[in-house]
């Protein structure tokens, strides 16, 4: 609008303010009733012509009718969204529809609209919501469903995008919302497209904004559902976005709390460690940016919560594996920096060895022990009986447990690389007394126990070559030479194998010492 017809256009506005205010009177209680005629000619003239106004700069400084005017838009629209129930009929929707894309378009000219934001932004997720309750068979024209859901997820955005320091205590819904199945997995591309914009808005969020309501959402929704996975994504993905370099940033640190309660209650509420597939993975990814992203202080305080979560008290099965694989993760970022938890978490792991059969538990805790000592250099406190008592974990679990007795290939690799590498880390003072426990098994009546023994013999000569041959050879080529007459035709040819190993290893013909 020109200047110069400034003062005849203002005159305008104050008229058109009235005529509002008197709608919203007349029409008052029996707003639901007004004819769709004209609401739907109402809002759409609202649209347009606010639109217009308040992108004029020079109308938005000089009209003083301008508030009153926004005020009664909104007071209108909001009307719209929360006395007229959600309807299959498209007459309905339309209205719904309009409302809200002329209340978004306006959130978007003028910052006089941020402050009537609380007022209906939950009605409006309300109302998506409710769209989603619709079965799909009792709207008459799909297409045109679709789109009215696209224009709120669409008015949604916008709003988001404009006044996202409002956020706050409407963020759950929003958050609960946005990842719902029904919207995720929608028929409509054109809505798929839509929440795929809205997810993507709500990653990034700034993490001061979205941590605590994530959070929030996550304790009240099942952790056996899409939608759940979905906002610990969502939680990850608002980590990672923080700046790195803020490691005193008290936000993240403020998030570390949240999981240990979580994990128990979550997680490890049931007694059989049942493994819960991508919300388990989805849980330790987010762990793991926090971790990354906070000082080591907090790191460690939320490292001794979980010790006593997970040590002190009724333990079970579900509880004992999922420590293990956390640690195991953690250990793989942290490298050097996860010492001290590795020393405080040792005999746990030797004793649970002793205790547990079940692979998943036993195969947990091995995979810790293999990824620690890959990936810390040094271990200057380890004592030999701390290294003993693995060795005997171990031993066990070659003996008893299921990894041995297993058809499945990477189980027993497991338990083959967890004594391949703690033989390499813990040096040669360990060595006589495993090699002494592993040729005691050769004389097992169980057949998979001599052949497991004898797979473990051959890796660890492959491994370590002419300095473990040094140590107790000749008690071991008596049982060896047993095994090549056993009954069993494998435990021959294996034994036969593991033969030509040693004489690798050493230089030297192994038959000069059979008796």
């Amino acid at each position: 609008i020109n200047a110069e017809y400034m003062g005849s256009f203002l005159p305008v506005v104050s008229q058109l303010a009235q005529l509002l205010k008197s709608t919203l009177e007349e029409t008052g209680k029996k707003f639901s009733t007004v004819h769709y005629n004209d609401q739907s000619q109402l809002l759409t003239t609202l649209g347009v012509v606010c639109d217009r106004m308040l992108d004029d700069a020079l109308l938005e400084e000089q009209c003083s009718e301008l508030p009153e005017l926004i005020e009664s838009v909104f007071h209108f629209h909001g009307q719209v969204l929360t006395k007229t129930p959600f309807s299959s009929k498209p007459q309905r929707q339309r209205i719904a529809a309009l409302a809200v894309t002329t209340m978004s378009s306006l959130c978007k000219t003028t910052v006089q609209c941020v402050r009537h934001f609380p007022k209906f932004f939950d009605a409006l997720l309300q109302l998506l919501q409710a769209s989603l309750t619709c079965p799909l068979s009792t709207t008459p024209n799909a297409e045109d469903f679709s789109a009215f859901q696209r224009d709120l997820i669409l008015g949604i955005i916008h709003i988001v995008e404009r006044c996202e320091d409002f956020l706050s205590p409407h963020l759950p819904l929003l958050l609960m919302t946005m990842c719902h199945r029904g919207l995720l997995e929608n028929p409509s591309s054109q809505v798929v497209r839509a929440v795929q914009g809205a997810i993507k808005l709500l990653k990034e969020l700034p993490l001061r904004l979205s941590g605590q309501p994530l959070c929030k959402v996550l304790q009240e929704t099942n952790p056996e559902t899409h939608l759940h996975t979905v906002l610990l994504i969502l939680l990850q993905s608002a980590v990672a976005a923080a700046p790195s370099d803020r490691r005193s940033d008290p936000t993240i640190a403020g998030l570390l709390p949240f999981f240990v309660p979580y994990f128990g209650s979550a997680i490890c509420s049931g007694n059989e460690p049942d493994d819960l597939g991508d919300t388990k993975e989805a849980a330790l990814a987010a762990l793991l940016e926090v971790v990354l992203r906070c000082r080591e202080t907090d790191f460690r305080s939320m490292f001794n919560e979980l010790l006593q979560w997970c040590w002190t008290g009724k333990r079970t099965q579900r509880t004992i594996l999922f420590f293990f694989q956390i640690c195991q993760r953690l250990a793989e970022k942290l490298n050097e920096m996860f010492l001290d938890p590795f020393m405080r978490i040792l005999d746990h792991a030797a004793q649970t060895l002793l205790e547990k059969k079940y692979y998943p538990v036993a195969g947990a805790v091995m995979k810790f022990l293999q990824t620690c000592l890959d990936h810390i250099e040094e271990f200057p406190a380890v004592s030999p009986d701390r290294w003993k008592s693995l060795a005997e974990g171990l031993i066990h679990q070659l003996e008893k447990g299921e990894a041995s007795k297993s058809k499945n290939k990477s189980e027993f690799d497991t338990l083959e690389g967890a004594f391949q590498r703690l033989c390499l880390r813990a040096g040669a003072g360990s060595w006589p007394t495993l090699q002494k426990q592993l040729v005691f098994l050769f004389q097992s009546e169980r057949k998979t126990t001599r052949v497991r023994a004898l797979q473990i013999v051959r890796t660890l000569y492959r491994t370590l070559g002419y300095d473990f041959s040094q140590v107790a050879l000749a008690e071991l080529l008596d049982r060896l030479f047993d095994l090549l007459e056993d009954g069993d035709e494998q435990v021959q040819k294996l034994a036969l194998d593991t033969k030509h190993v040693i004489e690798k290893a050493t230089g030297e013909n192994l038959d000069n010492y059979m008796r």
